[in-house]
C-alpha cells in the first residue's frame, strides 16, 4: 500500500458532500467553479462554506514543528498527522485594453 505524504479532506458546510484528494489544487478548482456557477456570495464568504482537513507525515511535524504545531494524531494512520485547515477567497481583477 502506496503512503501518502498529503492528503485532503474537505467536505460542504453541511457536511452533506466530501471530497478527498492529495492535490489541494483540485479543491481549490472545485471551491471556485462552485463560486463562478452562482456568484452570489463575495469570495470569502463563499470560502467558509467549506472545511478542509490536512494530512501529512507525523516526521513533518518534527521537522516544521511551527508549522504543524496545531495538528494531532490520526486514527487512520499511525504515520500521519492532521489539522484543521481551511479555504480562503480574494477578488482578483482583471483588465483588458480595446481599440476605441
Amino acid at each position: 500500500m502506496e503512503q501518502l505524504d498529503e492528503l485532503y479532506i474537505m467536505s460542504d458546510y453541511y457536511g452533506e458532500t466530501f471530497y478527498v484528494s492529495e492535490d489541494r489544487v483540485e479543491l481549490e478548482d472545485k471551491i471556485s467553479k462552485d463560486f463562478y456557477s452562482d456568484p452570489c456570495d463575495h469570495p470569502s464568504d463563499h470560502a467558509e462554506n467549506y472545511k478542509v482537513w490536512a494530512y501529512t507525515l507525523k516526521e513533518n511535524k518534527t521537522r516544521y514543528e511551527y508549522l504543524y504545531r496545531r495538528f494531532k494524531p490520526t486514527y487512520l494512520s499511525k504515520a500521519h498527522i492532521r489539522g484543521k485547515t481551511g479555504a480562503s477567497g480574494e477578488v482578483l481583477a482583471s483588465f483588458t485594453i480595446s481599440e476605441h
